[in-house]
């Protein structure tokens, strides 16, 4: 039977010596004057190697390469935009929108938008029945009318301010990881801030038989709310290290809000020319990360 071989206590603390260092490596060893330094040194740069790859986020800095990702999770972006409303009497709006963002991953983020943009003005034909008073029944003391037909135009301007929370997912395009192709959902509302008016002229006859002639006149201002839900996608260029441009397009439903006539008696109103829209909105964007 051999007999075991017992391992005295300055060896025991040799290897145990030994393998924290090589478990631990910023942990300097002695053991030998030059060796328990390099091993030390190697291993405080292999730590930095790897937490230099992940704050560059796998994108290490090189001449063309891609470019250096200095952990930038906000971003601002201002993007100019142009809003086709298809079918709408309002069908085009220009302005622009500032939006706050964070980064979840590489590939996700979200942010929160806010714009302003403008209407065309809207001109359209009108035309409607009314009941012009003519005399007063003296035995009931109502009023009585005749009717006419007037005819004429209306008109509307709007502002367009919408607040949308977006979701974006990235996909990387080339090795370099300047180019993304992204999607990205869209939910919120828009606040509409519309100004119109009308003016109408008919021929009507008066008490005594004579032809007369009734103009009318309304103009007014409404602001409504509307739910708002869409899709967008788009190509992003990281062309700085803090700074990248994108290129989009984006579809926004909105849905329709109650819409009463005004009680002064007008015929229509503003809410008319843009209650609904399916608005097609092309953006450029230029983005900072910070």
């Amino acid at each position: 039977m051999k007999t075991p071989i017992r391992k005295s206590k300055p060896m025991l603390a040799i290897i145990a010596l030994l393998a924290a260092s090589v478990m631990i490596p910023n942990i300097p060893t002695y053991a030998a004057k030059g060796g328990g330094r390099a091993s030390s040194n190697a291993g405080n740069r292999g730590l930095q190697t790897v937490r230099n790859a992940t704050r560059n986020n796998a994108r290490p800095d090189g001449g063309d390469g891609p470019l250096q990702n200095i952990n930038e999770d906000w971003y601002l972006e201002f993007t100019p935009g142009y809003i086709n409303a298809a079918g709408s009497n309002l069908d085009t709006f220009l302005g622009a929108t500032v939006s706050i963002g964070y980064k979840l991953s590489l590939e996700d983020r979200i942010q929160l938008e806010i714009g302003i943009y403008s209407s065309n003005n809207y001109t359209g034909a009108l035309s409607y029945n009314t009941n012009i008073p003519i005399d007063v029944d003296p035995a009931t003391g109502n009023p009585i009318t005749t009717p006419a037909t007037l005819a004429g135009a209306k008109n509307a301007k709007a502002t367009m301010a919408p607040i949308l929370l977006s979701y974006t997912y990235s996909i990387r395009l080339d090795s370099a990881e300047r180019w993304e192709f992204r999607l990205s959902p869209v939910a919120g509302i828009i606040a509409m801030f519309d100004t119109w008016n009308t003016n109408a002229t008919g021929p009507y006859t008066d008490v005594n038989g004579a032809p007369q002639t009734q103009t009318e006149h309304y103009s007014g201002s409404d602001t409504k709310e509307a739910v708002a839900l869409g899709g967008g996608l788009g190509i992003t260029y990281y062309f700085a290290q803090r700074w990248y441009a994108d290129a989009g397009y984006r579809y926004l439903w909105t849905a329709k809000v109650g819409n009463r006539l005004p009680s002064n008696g007008a015929p229509w109103n503003g809410v008319n020319a843009w209650n609904g829209l399916n608005a097609h909105i092309y953006t450029l964007t230029l983005g900072w990360k910070f």
